[in-house]
């Protein structure tokens, strides 16, 4: 054939193989089948590589958006989108969970951008799919005509007395948990409380409510009037909307946000933490002088570095006096970004290695690989 021709001349005008070697050779190509796929899937790909980095380093907003927006097409779409998170921070680019005020941004319901910042659309919940989306537009749509105000000028109370019951309960407590209402004031755990004691009320209670609404009063008040005004309440339900406000006045627990309870829901929800991770909990506890873009960016000397344990990997030494011996790679990040080359040596893992699982929590004390500048060689660990 041409192709063989071409290919066998090829061969002998770079004095590589000979022409035996070189009809073995095509023989290989040929009976595998898998020669044009290459060529084409190399041309293909390098094309496409050569134009995302471009789009990635002149548009870098434009690039992270539309990745997002693409990764529930990738094998595993939340690691995905972990990666592209983690990278976005070394390019400065704003990451935010999902938020009512930008419901209508983009191709609704999916990863948009607003300015300098890439926000997660309500559709990029877990849980929260597109049937879930478009009847959260319609009735939006519904509620903004009742109110005479569109979804961003809410309060709280609007969203509660008169949307909340118009979807499900699961899509309204994961919308409250991913911080789509943190606009409209008051801590995510304090909603889903008084969304809670609000479901215990019957249609009818409800109804009153709506009808009697006062943007002045909180819940507790404006249950309490609906206990004053309805005559014909019995006396056992009486005692169960008394017991409803002696619980709404007085919880069992704190309804304040920490940044472990936002962390937490957020990794359930979204994939990864937005507003705050699970180092934030640990600040006043531990010494770190360095972030993960502080060493990337350059410093050198002794460093200590708090960071969550995102990848470990193991290697057996094979030579040298350490032969046979365990050594582990870590990848790991903070707030600023991911750090993926921390490098632990046998004396120190050992008694560490507990220490070193996904998702921990720990400072690493150590410098700069002098061989290898962007490693960073551990020893020390401190459980945080």
């Amino acid at each position: 054939s041409k192709i063989k021709t071409k290919f066998i001349e090829g061969c002998k005008n770079t004095d590589i193989v000979n022409v035996e070697e070189s009809e073995k050779i095509f023989s290989w190509i040929q009976e595998g089948q898998k020669y044009l796929f290459n060529k084409s899937h190399g041309v293909c790909y390098g094309e496409i590589g050569y134009w995302t980095a471009y789009a990635k380093a002149h548009f870098p907003l434009h690039f992270f958006t539309s990745w997002l927006f693409y990764a529930n097409e990738k094998m595993d779409p939340q690691k995905e989108m972990q990666q592209l998170i983690s990278e976005s921070k070394f390019f400065d680019i704003n990451v935010c969970p999902p938020t009512l005020t930008q419901l209508y941004n983009g191709d609704i319901g999916h990863f948009s951008m607003n300015k300098d910042t890439v926000y997660f659309g309500i559709g990029d919940i877990k849980k929260i799919g597109e049937s879930h989306v478009n009847r959260i537009i319609s009735n939006v749509v519904e509620t903004e005509k009742k109110l005479q105000r569109k979804i961003d000028k809410w309060t709280w109370y609007d969203f509660l007395i008169f949307f909340s019951d118009t979807i499900g309960a699961g899509v309204v407590n994961n919308l409250i948990a991913a911080g789509a209402t943190d606009y409209m004031g008051g801590s995510r755990n304090h909603k889903v409380d008084e969304y809670n004691k609000w479901k215990l009320l019957t249609a009818k209670e409800r109804e009153w409510i709506q009808t009697n609404y006062d943007p002045y009063y909180n819940l507790i008040k404006m249950i309490e009037l609906m206990l004053i005004n309805k005559k014909r309440l019995s006396i056992p339900r009486k005692n169960k909307i008394e017991d409803i406000i002696k619980q709404l006045k007085k919880t069992s627990y704190s309804t304040d946000d920490d940044p472990y309870y936002i962390a937490t829901h957020e990794q359930e929800l979204l994939g990864i933490p937005l507003t705050c991770s699970k180092l934030d909990t640990c600040h006043s506890m531990i010494q770190a002088d360095t972030t993960c873009k502080e060493f990337l960016d350059g410093k050198s000397g002794k460093m200590a570095i708090s960071m969550e344990i995102t990848h470990v990997g193991e290697y057996i030494i094979s030579r040298g006096n350490s032969k046979g011996k365990k050594m582990l790679f870590l990848q790991g990040e903070d707030e600023t970004a991911p750090l993926e080359s921390i490098v632990v040596f046998p004396d120190i893992l050992q008694g560490n290695e507990p220490l070193l699982i996904n998702g921990n929590t720990v400072i690493i004390e150590g410098e700069r690989d002098k061989k290898r500048g962007d490693s960073f060689v551990v020893e020390k660990i401190i459980q945080i």
